[in-house]
């Protein structure tokens, strides 16, 4: 059982980095692949480094969130079964 939360972990730990790096590098590599060569009337581009920039933090504040709400819920499960082990009488 050991291995396997060890195994849960390292995956768990590399989905949030995977996440957190490709929230940060996607928004730049969309601006390079979608600039347009020439500039045309109406020049969009500020408005669309904005909403990526938006987009960016609203991720990272979400990322914060899930870890903080995962946390809260391991440790009140953790803090629950020691209570249960505790309770439990020796000779049972």
């Amino acid at each position: 059982m050991n291995k396997l939360n060890k195994n849960l972990n390292l995956i768990l730990i590399t989905g949030i980095a995977s996440a957190a790096f490709f929230t940060w590098i996607s928004p730049k590599v969309l601006s390079l692949l979608f600039t347009p060569p020439v500039s045309f009337g109406t020049n969009c581009e500020p408005a669309a480094a904005w909403s990526m920039q938006k987009l960016v933090w609203t991720q990272f504040i979400g990322l914060g969130l899930g870890m903080l709400a995962a946390t809260v819920f391991v440790s009140t499960r953790k803090s629950k079964a020691q209570l249960n082990d505790q309770a439990r009488p020796a000779n049972a």
